[in-house]
């Protein structure tokens, strides 16, 4: 699956719940993993597809590196830990 395709399946979708319980889509997380696109953009795409694990996994690496941060902040946030989200 093109990089292209993952991102209109997920933007496609209603507006994901701001604490998900899972994946939107378990069967996206093998193709959003194998994209040839740099790790902050699977990471954020694995966030569009609720995959909170998946993106903390990528981001927590590199750790105070800016962009990284954000990510890592919005997963705290998506999974219910606000304090940890600073």
């Amino acid at each position: 699956m093109k990089t292209e395709e993952v991102v209109i399946q997920l933007f496609a979708r209603d507006l994901p719940p701001l604490e998900p319980e899972k994946p939107w889509d378990a069967t996206l997380k093998q193709h959003i993993a194998a994209l040839p696109e740099h790790r902050y953009v699977v990471a954020a795409l694995h966030l569009a597809n609720d995959d909170i694990y998946a993106c903390h996994d990528i981001v927590q690496v590199d750790e105070g590196e800016p962009t990284a941060d954000l990510m890592h902040a919005l997963v705290h946030r998506r999974e219910g830990d606000p304090f940890n989200s600073k």
